[in-house]
């Protein structure tokens, strides 16, 4: 086509090879695979960031579901039954209980 700058198309139309109807196939070629390659190394640029975001997210949850089983474990041993026991009530009945014995021990006595 270089030798015929100005060629005429089966409609009739001129072609001139600085436009894209009249580029050779080699040119035509050459840009697919330039913009395909480009193509690719854009879509694998969003990939990476897309997997370093999912990444990220990752290690956030399972940072979060270590600390929440932390947390959960520490509260499970704090409040077992032998921990729920009212103790301060339950030694005040104790001490009343012996106060009781002793007033009806010494009233039985007398």
């Amino acid at each position: 086509m270089a030798a015929y700058p100005h060629m005429e198309s089966p409609r009739g139309d001129t072609l001139r090879e600085d436009t894209p109807r009249g580029r050779s196939l080699v040119g035509l070629f050459s840009d697919l695979l330039r913009e395909s390659s480009t193509l690719v190394q854009e879509e694998a640029a969003l990939a990476k960031a897309e997997i370093s975001e999912k990444v990220s997210q990752l290690v956030i949850g399972l940072i979060v579901m270590i600390v929440g089983y932390i947390a959960l474990s520490k509260g499970r041993k704090e409040f077992k039954a032998e921990s729920l026991k009212p103790s301060r009530t339950m030694d005040s009945l104790r001490r009343d209980t012996e106060l009781v014995k002793g007033h009806l021990s010494t009233s039985r006595s007398t």
